[in-house]
């Protein structure tokens, strides 16, 4: 259990970090009010820690207590205990940022695999934050992302605004100088933008179309992103690669720190606390999501929504999020908990009821870059109800609107154009899979067209469905494949 000094040390750490109202530093007079203690121990323990070197104080009064320089530089302190998993499965991929980022005269560049939806973004921006804590990049540092697949059909746009060929100056290259680029899904590019990307990694140098002029963007720290396809092809350029973990190899403790994570936000977007029974968070855990923590996420926001509409005539009343707002496929892993009921309890103990407060600011940072779908629900169901149009009408109506908001913020954009071979095989045998992308490409190169993954999955599902009907309880022969 942790002692009262170092949950005092965590709590400005956060603050620190996270509430601007803190950037010169920290009074007595706020901590004693968060822990309920008497100012005079709370002071006696700030000076411990001034004494162990893990803070520093000011001259002023009030006095205002800081975390030292030094701490930046050497340890991943703040950013690094903000992120789930990094005395964990992020330990390493955390110890070789570090070392990327502190490297002396320039940071040294960056290329993280994942598979889809692992976190890299939000593991991206973490080291933009830490490059900042350190003292490597200024407060006012720059950073810009850039996604290749959502550029996948309109190549010269990516193009003009990765390179700017004809007025390099205009490229995201010359923009992120003193800062951070993060160019995300880079085994999209193509040939001729992989030879510039090779050229600036070698030089740092970015030359425009023509080769009459260029620039230095040394100062650029360069993180490339890439499935676990592309390792092969970029990892020979860069010396300091990350691998991600996706979620399945995490362990439970962690998943359920990432459930407890994405339910705080949610309350925190729909400003009402959630409530959420056992049953769900045990079907979580146990289910395996091709899309990673996106996957998850994005399971955890459907639901919420769901269950929000539910209660949008009653300001007063929590949401209650049900087994039926989750999909079947999570609702099934369900079958699984009678076998590692040993493990969900060693995580959720014995309780039957979780409620999420939102007015508790959850201790770990996000990178914000979605819209709220929470007001947009809100403004529909105001819109309706000025109408005259009853209760039972505008919840349909909502719940078709929350279905539609999710299409139309293309939440699952990204993740939908590539086969996932390793989830597909665990209920499909691998010579149906082989069999079934063997038609694939014959129907690509003779149609001239590409095929949607939909179709893949389907036909594999069906031949497997087909090639293993029991009749006789018999399934067909190897050699009849």
């Amino acid at each position: 259990m942790k002692t009262t000094k170092e949950s005092v040390f965590e709590f400005i750490q956060k603050q620190l970090m996270t509430n601007s109202d803190f950037k010169d530093g920290i009074s007595t007079k706020v901590i004693a009010e968060y822990f309920q203690l008497q100012r005079s121990n709370v002071s006696t323990l700030l000076n411990e820690l001034v004494k162990d070197e893990r803070l520093e104080k000011t001259n002023t009064r009030p006095v205002l207590y800081y975390l030292p320089q030094k701490e930046a530089g050497n340890e991943l302190n703040t950013v690094g205990r903000v992120m789930i998993g990094t005395d964990g499965s992020l330990a390493n991929a955390l110890q070789v940022a570090k070392a990327a980022i502190l490297y002396p005269n320039n940071s040294l560049n960056v290329l993280v695999t994942a598979k889809p939806g692992s976190g890299t973004t939000h593991f991206v921006y973490t080291l933009y934050l830490y490059g900042k804590e350190a003292g490597v990049f200024s407060e006012s540092a720059p950073i810009y992302k850039i996604n290749c697949r959502h550029y996948k059909n309109n190549i010269e746009e990516l193009d003009e605004k990765l390179f700017s060929p004809k007025n390099i100056e205009d490229s995201l290259f010359a923009k992120s100088r003193g800062g951070l680029l993060f160019i995300d899904n880079a085994e999209l590019l193509n040939s001729t933008e992989k030879s510039r990307l090779s050229e600036f990694l070698e030089s740092g140098l970015l030359f425009s179309e023509d080769r009459s002029d260029f620039i230095d963007a040394n100062s650029t720290f360069l993180v490339l992103s890439c499935g676990p396809n592309g390792y092969n092809e970029f990892s020979q350029r860069m010396s300091m690669v990350i691998q991600l973990p996706d979620l399945a190899s995490r362990p439970l403790s962690e998943k359920l720190e990432l459930i407890n994570y994405f339910f705080m936000i949610e309350a925190n977007n729909a400003k009402k606390n959630i409530e959420v029974k056992r049953e769900i968070l045990e079907a979580l855990l146990l289910t395996d999501f091709p899309l990673n923590l996106k996957g998850l996420e994005m399971e955890i926001k459907r639901a919420c929504a769901t269950a929000c509409v539910r209660v949008m005539d009653d300001p007063s009343s929590n949401i209650e999020v049900t087994l039926s707002d989750l999909n079947n496929e999570v609702q099934k892993s369900l079958i699984r908990a009678r076998t590692q009921s040993t493990d969900l309890y060693e995580q959720l103990g014995a309780q039957m009821l979780f409620i999420y407060d939102c007015h508790e600011e959850s201790q770990f940072i996000r990178y914000h870059d979605t819209p709220d779908l929470y007001a947009e629900i809100r403004s529909q169901y105001n819109e309706l109800s000025k109408r005259g149009i009853n209760t039972d009408t505008i919840h349909n109506i909502i719940n078709n609107h929350v279905t539609t908001l999710f299409k139309k913020y293309n939440y699952y954009r990204s993740f939908n154009d590539e086969y996932d071979t390793e989830q597909l095989s665990k209920i499909v045998d691998p010579k149906i899979i082989r069999m079934v992308s063997k038609i694939m490409d014959d129907c690509k190169n003779e149609l001239q067209r590409e095929i949607q993954p939909q179709v893949f999955y389907g036909l594999c599902l069906h031949m497997n469905s087909l090639l293993t009907l029991q009749l006789n309880q018999s399934r067909v022969d190897d050699n009849q494949m």
